[in-house]
């Protein structure tokens, strides 16, 4: 029995209001809030996903939809096939449904699997670099504005780098010491979760002051913008053998500098290791060059990142006292970021 929600929203699509097979995926799993199920129809695979309630807006996934299409389109005329999800139009016109205070999209499903292998192997590595680049090249001349960041045009600003010059300053400001306390206070029965929060706080002292001195540099330095991924990470590149034949989730697309990009799929990939870097900016670089400050915009991206990666999880858990239902995930994601923090603290 198909739940009457999904069978309303599968109503919206031709030639899947009786679909062969629902099977979910992802369903109060993950930290974004989206469900997503498998759909199986005559026609072939499916991916169901309803958003988080609150985001994207309609008016940016809508624009996000376009981005996805215009990419598809772009690389059909140039050859180069970025095996990106678009989504499907409904009977109606519209490429989402919205329905139980939710935004809902029907992609094609994807084939292959996200590689588990710290780091991937080198033609792996070069692959994914390859295939960001692809995105790029094929998004750069994409024009219409994005709902929310209207303003910002095609060189700025990086609206990354302002919003987490704001938060850490907004963390230092008063020496920590709400976090502090919070960490003290702890999360109650989650003792585990405090005394990595307790590392993050001591971590996050000695790096703080090095990475607000690179965002500040970088503040009002203006960088070409163009729609970018933003959470492009191992767990969203898909491979069958040592080809790129997925990238998935795409609610975080906005304008930004492709550095952001690099520095989230090479990082999630590489962790410190210098060889992993150089060889996937280098494969990257076969296709879209990089401009000196985009190159030193990536480890600013990059230590940014981890920092304040680290500190969204404890302002979630232990501030806002947000609920996870699979702690391990949340722990193991913080205890990575943690390993990578310590090892940007040892930098000289």
């Amino acid at each position: 029995m198909i739940d009457s929600r999904i069978q309303r929203v599968l109503g919206a699509y031709a030639g899947f209001a009786s679909p062969r097979e629902l099977r979910p995926v992802a369903v109060g799993q993950g930290f974004s809030g989206a469900n997503v199920w498998r759909v199986e129809v005559l026609a072939g695979s499916f991916a169901l996903r309803a958003w988080h309630p609150q985001h994207p807006t309609p008016p940016r996934l809508s624009w996000i939809h376009a981005v996805l299409a215009h990419v598809s389109r772009k690389s059909r005329e140039t050859g180069l096939a970025i095996p990106i999800p678009v989504p499907l139009t409904t009977l109606t016109g519209p490429t989402w449904v919205e329905w139980d205070g939710r935004c809902w999209e029907l992609a094609p499903w994807l084939p292959g699997a996200a590689d588990e292998q710290s780091p991937p192997r080198r033609e792996r590595q070069e692959a994914a670099a390859r295939m960001l680049a692809c995105f790029h090249r094929a998004a750069a001349d994409f024009s219409a504005p994005c709902p929310g960041w209207e303003a910002l045009g095609r060189y700025n600003d990086s609206p990354g780098i302002g919003e987490r010059r704001q938060q850490l300053a907004r963390w230092m400001s008063d020496d920590w010491a709400s976090l502090e306390a919070a960490i003290r206070n702890g999360a109650t029965d989650w003792q585990s979760f405090d005394k990595l929060a307790a590392r993050w706080l001591t971590l996050a002292r000695r790096v703080a002051p090095r990475v607000a001195s690179q965002l500040a540099a970088v503040h009002h330095q203006k960088t070409p913008l163009q729609p970018c991924l933003r959470d492009i990470k191992r767990d969203h590149v898909l491979f069958t053998d040592d080809v790129v034949t997925g990238i998935v989730d795409f609610g975080a697309v906005r304008p930004e500098s492709v550095a952001a990009d690099l520095a989230r799929l090479i990082g999630s990939y590489a962790a410190e290791s210098a060889q992993t870097w150089h060889t996937a900016t280098a494969a990257y670089e076969t296709l879209r060059p990089l401009s000196a400050y985009e190159r030193w915009l990536i480890g600013v991206f990059h230590d940014s990142g981890l920092l304040l990666g680290g500190g969204n999880w404890v302002e979630w858990v232990m501030v806002q006292q947000q609920v996870f239902q699979d702690r391990g995930a949340v722990e193991a994601r913080l205890c990575e970021i943690l390993e990578r923090l310590a090892a940007v603290a040892e930098r000289r």
